[in-house]
């Protein structure tokens, strides 16, 4: 595997220095220990997406294409071709994860695109006609919800540190909507979820305690059906949403060590 290029990012005035490694996941090493720290979203990922959904959601792609299949066939089914059809069912889940992970990265990337061309006042990019249309319905969301609350960019993929709780994250954006400050995170999902709001409270943590500055928090998610938003201003849960992180902090420490004691 090549090796991966690395960011090294300069916090708390040069006092702290992560080295960042964005492929194929984001990973933080502290360089004045070696030390490897934990990331905000595999910290809230305990309770980012609730197994109970997720299984309804696999077994219900497995059903819709064993059905669909069925009601095409009214001739005798072979048996091969039958394993093989049931085997696609039970794979979609994997399939179509791969392809909404893939998505929501494309409408983040253009999303990212956009802020730093307003923020630097150079040309907007453009949307590419090929794009997929869940993808296309994204980028409309995140267009709508930019200009009907006349969003100001003030910066954007922030990376954070908390020297407190000892855990590393990149938000998506710092912005500026009716005179007050947000740290905002971009959603793609279905749904927001618990985890998210968890999320959200640890970057503004983290980027008020290198900063001293006081912020707001807020989630927008993108309907990659619809390409409506929805906006959630959270930042009146902020301190039970801190509580909440920090607990999933300690759980994911001790989760890590007893799968070291198992290994």
């Amino acid at each position: 595997m090549a090796k991966q290029p690395t960011v090294i990012h300069k916090l708390y005035g040069g006092e702290v220095e992560i080295e960042f490694r964005e492929n194929p996941y984001h990973t933080y090493k502290l360089l004045s220990t070696g030390q490897k720290l934990l990331s905000v979203t595999s910290i809230t990922g305990i309770i980012d997406f609730p197994k109970d959904v997720a299984m309804r959601w696999a077994i219900g792609l497995a059903k819709d294409r064993l059905a669909g299949y069925l009601a095409e066939r009214e001739d005798l089914i072979d048996k091969k071709e039958l394993e093989n059809v049931v085997n696609e069912a039970l794979a979609m889940y994997c399939s179509k994860r791969e392809e909404a992970a893939s998505n929501g990265s494309l409408v983040h990337a253009w999303a990212e695109s956009y802020a730093r061309a307003k923020m630097e006042d150079s040309p907007m990019p453009s949307i590419a006609e090929d794009l997929p249309d869940q993808v296309i319905a994204g980028i409309n969301g995140f267009l709508d919800f930019v200009n009907s609350r006349n969003v100001k960019f003030l910066e954007v993929e922030r990376l954070v540190y908390s020297k407190k709780y000892d855990y590393c994250g990149l938000f998506d954006a710092l912005v500026e909507i009716d005179g007050k400050k947000y740290v905002v995170d971009w959603k793609t999902s279905k749904a927001i979820y618990p985890g998210m709001l968890a999320q959200v409270a640890a970057y503004r943590n983290a980027f008020q305690e290198e900063t001293g500055e006081n912020v707001d928090t807020l989630i927008v998610r993108f309907d990659k059906e619809t390409g409506e938003f929805e906006y959630k201003d959270i930042s009146s849960s902020y301190e039970d949403d801190l509580a909440m992180f920090i607990a999933l902090v300690t759980t994911k420490k001790r989760i890590k060590e007893i799968e070291k004691s198992l290994a």
